[in-house]
């Protein structure tokens, strides 16, 4: 039945476009430098950098990543994002990743992409998904984890090699007290708060 669904799906959909969380437009950021300097401006994360203007009429300006601390994106008034920019294991560039659990032992980082999509019948839906990346706290390179994705996705094997040395958390996915599809973020708080 899972099947059939996501074929119909499939061959309902005609048209669909993202955008990626940080990218999509100017908004008010909090740029940390390495150098110390802290920069209050209208930005937006792109693929080479972080391009800004420190006022509406000023010419925009890119910051390279390598120069990059950290950058605080407000989208709204409650939701203020921070990303920080890491090389990927196997890879040989910064990518700007979103802080979703900072801790002691590991880290949960993650790219989240919207994805806007027109079917058969001017049907419109909207599906959200984040990629995941983690970060032991003694590394530098973040390691990718990948997204949700139940019928092709191998998120769920990637998650027990990650939480190995915790049989009570492993316990607790066994049972499905943590599950992939509520996100990967309680799971790396009882991580870092819980096992030993």
């Amino acid at each position: 039945m899972k099947n059939f669904k996501f074929l119909l799906l499939l061959f309902l959909t005609v048209s669909s476009y993202g955008q990626t969380k940080g990218y999509n437009k100017m908004r008010g950021s909090q740029l940390i430098l390495k150098n110390g300097d802290t920069l209050n401006v209208k930005g937006k994360l792109k693929s080479k950098g972080f391009k800004y203007k420190r006022h509406n009429t000023s010419k925009p300006l890119v910051v390279n990543y390598s120069e990059i601390e950290s950058i605080k994106i407000r989208f709204n008034k409650d939701n203020i994002a921070v990303f920080k920019p890491f090389i990927v294991k196997g890879k040989n560039k910064l990518i700007p990743v979103q802080e979703l659990v900072v801790g002691d032992k590991a880290s949960l980082y993650g790219v989240t992409n919207s994805l806007m999509r027109s079917g058969a019948g001017g049907i419109r839906f909207q599906q959200t998904s984040t990629v995941y990346y983690f970060k032991r706290a003694h590394h530098k390179e973040l390691i990718k984890l990948g997204s949700y994705q139940p019928i092709f996705g191998d998120l769920k094997d990637k998650i027990k090699i990650v939480f190995k040395d915790c049989d009570l958390l492993l316990e607790k996915i066994k049972k499905k007290e943590f599950r992939m599809r509520n996100g990967l973020e309680p799971m790396f708080v009882f991580y870092n708060t819980k096992c030993q």
